[in-house]
């Protein structure tokens, strides 16, 4: 059997996946309201905070992220980045705090929360409630380190 016999049929089926995989991953941004949101909140630097990986969340009614996501907390406001797999069309984002309208909501089995967006309208994103309490516990342990005079006295001497 001459090579290219084998060869082909292998290139078609990598163009192939590799061009269904794009087009999943762009539908999902669509559908789910990641562009929406990154058209928006696109994360443009690099995100300094605390990090939860391979986290999971719902976004709109149709998307579910299923432990390919990671969360984060630090002072310019909540990131959501996806892991490189999955990232086609899906930029991280940096959504300030006050850009974020929370809701606690208790399902049939689980509670979680829903977050909103000022300046998304209709798309939300849902959490665990575990996971939206670490990350809101977070937020309120730096907003309250960060006004203390100790904290804004060290970083006055602190050489840059």
């Amino acid at each position: 059997m001459e090579p290219c016999f084998i060869i082909l049929p292998f290139l078609i089926f990598l163009v192939s996946f590799s061009a269904l995989w794009a087009f999943i991953c762009i539908l999902l941004s669509s559908i789910g309201g990641w562009k929406k949101l990154a058209s928006v909140y696109r994360c443009e630097g690099i995100f300094t905070g605390r990090r939860w990986r391979f986290r999971s969340c719902r976004m709109s009614r149709y998307v579910n992220y299923n432990n390919c996501l990671i969360f984060g907390a630090g002072t310019e406001g909540l990131y959501i980045n996806i892991l490189p797999l999955f990232r086609i069309q899906h930029p991280p984002l940096l959504i300030p705090w006050s850009e974020i309208k929370t809701e606690k909501t208790k399902g049939m089995i689980f509670a979680y929360w829903k977050l909103s967006f000022a300046r998304a309208s209709n798309t939300e994103i849902r959490l665990s409630a575990a996971l939206a309490e670490q990350i809101f516990d977070e937020r309120n342990w730096r907003e309250s380190r960060e006004s203390s005079v100790v904290y804004r006295a060290y970083k006055k001497i602190e050489p840059h």
